[in-house]
């Protein structure tokens, strides 16, 4: 029987072939997990070329970003309960195959497939052939919306609009943009005016329409007619992309099932959230999975260095789609032979599922749950063996457990802190470098600080985000194991109240040099505290038998927090980017007071243990 040194030692010694055993489980699921990342991640890149194709606001793109963290977050409370009781490799594995298909479905969204696309104008029919303009309701914010859009445009379309409406519509229009109280039915008497136009032989003249940016699918109608042909389906579509938020987007998407004869539409942006929510959900088996199966190969006194090891296959995972979402974008040559060209943004989301496949392969046939199976036994400290090597446990003891140890709850709550700064790092970066101070994907070099730098910025900060946040995670994770001897609170408090400082910082600040240098140092002390709190507390707090689900009810509540960073702060930042660092501030201070409540309740309890 192999023995081992006692659970005080900091370094605990294992039998021959434990440690390269470990390291071959441990690599395939960081790389499983680092694949989650890179196709959770590349939405932030995709961003902004999806609301330039689909006309969506930053409120809107908000939706989707919140709508996957809630997702996540719950399904962390569930799944992490399921793993629990089905074990971290059955779940890590239905977590891969539910994020592959969600994203190969989010990419197919904007091109083909048994959903079929609106913005295809034409292509097999399967479209919502709407004969008519409609307002999105009867409320006067509509015709409003649209009179006031009208009267401030200089385009042609706008002025052609004002000569050919009937008196009776351009006095409901005069009535909209000077007052709120516009007549009962007026977005409904308007509309028909438009669709008379429409349906007229007074025709649009597409060249009209040279100065307004439109949409892949409507591009693709205008390419299919023949010179001088038009049509009221035309008109229609091109007033559509005019007036994209006062008139109701033609861009419906039908679901057909055709086995069923059953179909219906869904606006894109319900789709692109109903996607993106499921695949939020899927990811969730993911982090349970993995804290679950590494807390039965990993002793208490050597969690914190492997919450720094997975805060760098984490950060890996961010630093992959940075590097290859831009390649992407840009264009590449692939192995200095074949020049790729510049990609669509769906290719963000089917390369990424490609990588998750290969690796979940991997996982499957390399990975054992516990070191019991991988022919270890009594490998561990006492802390894991009392129990045996059992590392299933029934609902009722898993929820008795943990619901009711206030830690949890302590540590949740900070956790939500982490969360709103982090997503709100991770989600807008990219879209505020490239809105505020202006860097694109294709620019193959930036000045930093006067100083010129032959490299595409998105790249540099891709490289150097994900690199000082694993130095974070394994620094902290190493103190927390070391100098605190397992103690994670400290450590998390410090790290609180130094990012709180760095964001206020960060605020003052308008450079696109400083705007680099604070997005790193913020991403430095986030994803430092996500590490220890996260990862190495609940497996502290559930051990062997019950770290999935501590692991899920604690993270999901970083998501919870998080996803006031997708439409909250979506909408905020429609009104200006100043909101941007001012929004995280708050929750760096909270997250660092909590800590400093659980440092002096665990304090409180020793010495009562001394009495």
């Amino acid at each position: 029987m192999a023995q081992t040194t006692p659970s005080n030692s900091p370094f605990p010694k294992h039998p021959p072939g434990f440690r390269a055993r470990r390291g071959l489980n441990w690599g395939f699921l960081g790389l499983l997990y680092t694949s989650f990342y890179m196709c959770r991640y590349n939405l932030s890149i995709a961003n902004s070329a999806i609301s330039q194709e689909f006309a969506f606001n930053k409120a809107d793109m908000g939706a989707i970003i919140t709508t996957a963290l809630l997702a996540y977050a719950i399904g962390q409370i569930i799944n992490g309960l399921l793993t629990d009781h089905i074990g971290g490799k059955r779940a890590m594995f239905i977590g891969a195959i539910g994020t592959i298909i969600m994203n190969i479905l989010f990419g197919a969204a904007a091109t083909w497939g048994f959903f079929a696309p609106a913005a295809h104008h034409g292509n097999f029919g399967f479209y919502e052939k709407r004969p008519a303009i409609e307002f999105v309701s009867e409320d006067i914010t509509d015709v409003a919306g649209f009179a006031k859009k009208m009267r401030s445009d200089t385009n042609a379309i706008s002025l052609y609009l004002k000569t050919q409406l009937r008196e009776t519509t351009t006095v409901l229009l005069a009535s909209a943009t000077n007052s709120t109280s516009v007549p009962a039915g007026a977005n409904q008497a308007v509309a028909n005016d438009l669709n008379r136009l429409i349906n007229s032989e007074v025709v649009f003249d597409t060249n009209r329409f040279a100065g307004i940016h439109l949409s892949r699918g409507a591009t693709n109608l205008l390419a299919q007619l023949k010179p001088g042909q038009v049509s009221a389906e035309v008109n229609r579509v091109l007033l559509d992309e005019a007036y994209p938020t006062e008139i109701r987007r033609s861009h419906h998407w039908l679901v057909k099932i055709p086995f069923f004869q059953v179909q219906f539409f869904l606006g894109l942006l319900s789709l692109f959230v109903v996607i993106r929510g499921i695949d939020g959900y899927m990811q969730a088996f993911g982090s349970p999975g993995m804290i679950k199966i590494n807390t039965a190969w990993f002793s208490r006194r050597e969690r914190g260095r492997f919450a720094g090891i997975y805060g760098f296959m984490i950060n890996l995972g961010r630093f992959g789609i940075f590097k290859l979402g831009p390649s992407l974008l840009a264009g590449f040559v692939f192995l200095g032979l074949w020049q790729v060209p510049p990609l669509h943004w769906r290719w963000l989301f089917w390369a990424p599922s490609l990588i998750c496949g290969i690796v979940a392969l991997g996982m499957v046939l390399t990975v054992k749950e516990t070191p019991e199976a991988a022919g270890f036994q009594n490998s561990q400290d006492a802390e894991n063996t009392q129990s045996g090597p059992e590392v299933r446990a029934g609902f009722g003891q898993i929820l008795r457990t943990i619901v009711t140890n206030p830690t949890v709850w302590i540590v949740a709550f900070a956790y939500a802190c982490t969360g709103a700064v982090r997503q709100g790092i991770d989600q807008w970066f990219p879209r505020f470098l490239q809105e505020q101070h202006h860097f694109d994907y294709t620019s193959q070099s930036f000045v930093f600080f006067g100083h010129t730098f032959a490299m595409n910025v998105f790249v540099f900060i891709g490289f150097c985000i994900p690199f000082v946040a694993s130095a974070g995670s394994l620094i902290s994770g190493y103190i927390s194991d070391t100098v605190f001897k397992g103690h994670r609170a400290p450590v998390a408090a410090g790290l609180y109240f130094v990012e709180t400082a760095v964001i206020l910082l960060a605020a003052q600040f308008h450079s696109a040099s400083a705007a680099i240098v604070f997005l790193i140092l913020i991403s430095l002390t986030a994803n430092s505290t996500h590490s220890i709190l996260g990862t190495a507390a609940a497996m502290d707090i559930g051990g062997r038998k019950m770290a999935g689900f501590a692991s899920g009810v604690i993270d999901s509540f970083q998501y919870f927090g998080g996803s006031l960073a997708g439409i909250f702060l979506g909408a905020l930042l429609d009104k200006s980017w100043d909101y941007y660092f001012y929004f995280m501030a708050p929750f760096g201070f909270v997250g660092g007071l909590l800590m400093l409540f659980l440092q002096y309740r665990i304090a409180a309890a020793k010495r009562r243990e001394n009495l």
